[in-house]
């Protein structure tokens, strides 16, 4: 039979008491963030994690829009739009362009090129 102190220092006797697993800890850098992934998953792209760029109501731009990530449009773009992540196009705005991503809502107006607009 053993003696030992308990975690407030009483005294405690009986058989040693058994060692606990170390619970698991996230690792984070210096900035709190998660630390990196292994490699096999760093191409793949996280819908969830993925940031959104917005170009707000009252903007005007004309260009092209491509790559990863999701982009919403509440002012008026001309051009194409190339996404692998969501497209929102917002009451109001209005885009005149090809359009490719992985999901498309409008509540504006997506023209092609060459587009009336009914007045």
């Amino acid at each position: 039979m053993a003696l030992w102190k308990d975690q407030l220092g009483r005294e405690q006797s009986g058989p040693e008491p058994v060692a606990k697993a170390p619970e698991k800890v996230s690792v984070l850098s210096a900035a709190n963030e998660p630390a990196p992934r292994p490699l096999a998953t760093q191409n793949r792209v996280d819908a969830a994690s993925m940031k959104e760029s917005i170009i707000a109501a009252g903007l005007t731009i004309e260009g092209k829009i491509d790559g990863a990530g999701h982009v919403r449009i509440a002012g008026d773009f001309k051009g194409d739009v190339n996404v692998q992540g969501n497209l929102t196009i917002e009451p109001g705005a209005h885009v005149t362009g090809g359009v490719k991503a992985d999901t498309v809502v409008v509540g504006g107006q997506l023209c092609r090129p060459v587009c009336s607009t009914g007045n």
